[in-house]
């Protein structure tokens, strides 16, 4: 039997390693992409698993990624492509600064492309092969105080979409999950987000978000426990490599199929008065 190849992108920790893992143990040949040499050692010891370091925002490093792939032997193809690698930057929006900006439409959304662009000569050379986005349900409703994630999750859509529209019916095919809480350590600097942030000088309210950081940061404490394992998404994603005929978009999380309900029954002007009643308690 010839064994599938996947290329996994942000395999560090979290969805990523748990997909990896998953595959891993499953049969399949995986090359697994980090950021940091440091984090090798781990995904070098899952069987036919091989660690490769390289940054999303570099495209000679995508690039060079990939050559890799080729001279392991799957220049005849690629079965599965999963980008995860992801960022998150927190905080009200008038402290973002243009860095913070930068980096996480770079990553989330750039770097999603130019991994594609890459991957879709060996992808189109394989019969059925699959490509699963990792995005999140704050693509369909927008939360406060981390409006640069979402702006990207929701330019993670439009790119899906309109890539899956110009690819032949050949495929490769795609499928965008949309996950709810997840147990991460993306979301670990949205935990610690400080009540404050320096503001610009010509802002003199300094504590009109004080309410709502500490409301924030208290309900992600308190929800610690409804955040699933990402082995759950892991799994998705699996099936997803199975499926004959795999969802273009996918909810997954008990959570996430409450808001996406909530979000095509009410009216905005409705979700802004739920937001505003949840962070004023």
């Amino acid at each position: 039997m010839v064994r599938r190849s996947a290329f996994v992108t942000g395999s560090s920790t979290g969805i990523g390693y748990a997909t990896v893992r998953r595959l891993s143990l499953s049969g399949w040949r995986v090359w697994a992409g980090i950021r940091a040499s440091d984090d090798a050692h781990k995904l070098a010891k899952l069987p036919g698993v091989t660690p490769v370091e390289f940054d999303v925002r570099n495209s000679s490093q995508i690039t060079a990624a990939f050559k890799c792939l080729n001279q392991d032997g799957v220049s005849s193809g690629l079965d599965l492509l999963v980008t995860n690698a992801g960022v998150v930057f927190a905080g009200p929006l008038e402290f973002v600064t243009h860095d913070e900006w930068q980096e996480q439409f770079e990553v989330n959304v750039t770097g999603v492309a130019l991994t594609i662009a890459a991957a879709l000569p060996l992808l189109s050379a394989t019969p059925n092969s699959r490509i699963v986005a990792i995005g999140s349900i704050n693509s369909r409703v927008a939360v406060p105080l981390v409006s640069p994630y979402v702006a990207s999750k929701h330019a993670l859509v439009g790119l899906i979409n309109a890539l899956r529209r110009e690819l032949p019916y050949s495929g490769p095919q795609i499928t965008l999950l949309e996950p709810g809480a997840v147990e991460t350590p993306l979301w670990e600097k949205v935990r610690q987000l400080p009540v404050a942030r320096q503001p610009s000088q010509d802002i003199s309210d300094t504590g009109r978000y004080d309410a709502l950081v500490r409301s924030a940061r208290r309900r992600l404490s308190s929800n610690n426990q409804l955040r699933m394992d990402p082995d759950r998404v892991a799994r998705a994603v699996e099936k997803c490599a199975d499926c004959k005929n795999p969802p273009r978009r996918k909810v997954l999380g008990r959570d996430a199929r409450l808001a996406a309900f909530a979000k095509a029954i009410l009216t905005e002007a409705a979700l802004d008065r739920v937001f505003r009643r949840m962070h004023a308690n």
